[in-house]
């Protein structure tokens, strides 16, 4: 089981039946590693079930909070989304945006091409 402390967030905009964003890849480092990697939606929910976890820490708070794969109220579609707490900052939607430019960005843009262990 591997955990990762997702960094930054890419959403796109979803428009049935309400405007409304998701998650579709993250920024994420695994412990033990300093190198993050970008992994999409799919990626991340195949690491869930193969037992991994995800977390994200609020910047002003230093909180860590739980990830989890929940249904989307809103159209249904699996989403990530903070296991709730009283801590704002550390909701994975509040995250810095990820940058798409590998020049711009902090992080490198690794696709995970193997299964997670």
């Amino acid at each position: 089981m591997t955990r990762y402390r997702i960094v930054c967030i890419i959403q796109h905009p979803i428009f049935l039946p309400t405007t409304h964003a998701h998650i579709f890849e993250v920024g994420a480092v695994p412990e033990g590693d300093d190198r993050p990697v970008r992994l999409s939606l799919p990626d991340i929910l195949e690491a869930m079930k193969a037992g991994d976890r995800f977390y994200a820490v609020g910047e002003q708070s230093h909180q860590r909070a739980s990830v989890e794969a929940a249904s989307c109220p809103n159209c249904g579609r699996l989403i990530l989304r903070t296991v709730g707490d009283a801590v704002k900052d550390n909701n994975v939607d509040c995250l810095q945006r990820c940058y798409p430019d590998p020049q711009a960005a902090s992080i490198t843009l690794v696709r995970q091409a193997e299964p997670m262990h």
